[in-house]
């Protein structure tokens, strides 16, 4: 295996692990049951009040928190799997079925939170510029794939 190579696995598995914990973050706030404080500024309403309004909206914005954090987290789950496996053997199906979802994923959730105030877009956008480095490493790379 060569540098590039490692260093490629090093940095996937970096983002792979913060996409972990940030999937975990987001299922513990939606288990509080209480909105963020940006939130609960942006719309002017406390989480009380929002409760007292419609009983069933906070339960359903939750819900949908929850699966947003499940689909993360399988996302993550699923790419430590191709990490380790097929693109650490080198097939070249591997590259296209970790960058594709990555990149895609990644440039979504920059844009989503890039349009929400306080939100944490610089980091989005951080891992993103990580997963190009390491597909621009993945490209370079002279080892062929198989």
């Amino acid at each position: 295996m060569t540098i590039k190579k490692k260093i490629t696995i090093g940095i996937l598995t970096t983002v792979c692990g913060a996409m972990l914990l940030l999937s975990f973050a987001v299922f513990m706030q939606a288990n509080s049951g209480v909105l963020r404080p940006d939130i609960e500024e942006l719309i002017g309403k406390t989480t009380e009040q929002v409760n007292d309004f419609s009983p069933g909206f906070l339960q359903l914005v939750f819900f949908t928190f929850k699966i947003m954090a499940a689909l993360i987290f399988s996302l993550s789950i699923g790419l430590f799997i191709l990490l380790y496996g097929p693109f650490k053997r080198n097939l070249k199906w591997s590259t296209v079925s970790i960058f594709t979802p990555l990149i895609i994923w990644l440039i979504s959730a920059t844009i989503i939170y890039s349009r929400q105030p306080s939100a944490p877009w610089q980091m989005w956008f951080a891992l993103l510029i990580l997963v190009i480095v390491a597909f621009i490493l993945t490209l370079t790379d002279k080892n062929k794939s198989t």
